[in-house]
């Protein structure tokens, strides 16, 4: 993580520090997890390429409400990727009951 977005997440904290439960109610957060779709055998390792195909991407959203959906991708995120992926995680607003 580059320092700038480091420090952007320290000032955002220090910024929203004393926000009430009731605000965070409203928020609707996001995570990306890369996770594996084979099997790994811990007694065996065997040298081999990177095959991106042997795992899964998401990108899921959750509240202090609950969690929504998730979305499967592929590639490289980028800012065109991610605003088709956002909207379509909008739909959770009303499914975490957020509003």
């Amino acid at each position: 993580t580059p320092i700038s977005h480091l420090q952007a997440h320290i000032k955002f904290a220090g910024e929203h520090l004393r926000d009430s439960e009731k605000a965070w109610e409203k928020v609707l957060l996001s995570d990306e997890a890369k996770i594996p779709l084979v099997a790994i055998n811990l007694t065996c390792c065997v040298w081999r390429k990177r095959n991106p195909n042997t795992r899964a991407k998401l990108l899921g959203c959750y509240s202090a409400k609950g969690t929504g959906q998730r979305q499967r991708f592929e590639g490289p995120m980028d800012g065109a990727r991610d605003a088709k992926i956002y909207k379509k995680l909008h739909p959770s607003v009303r499914t975490v009951r957020m509003g």
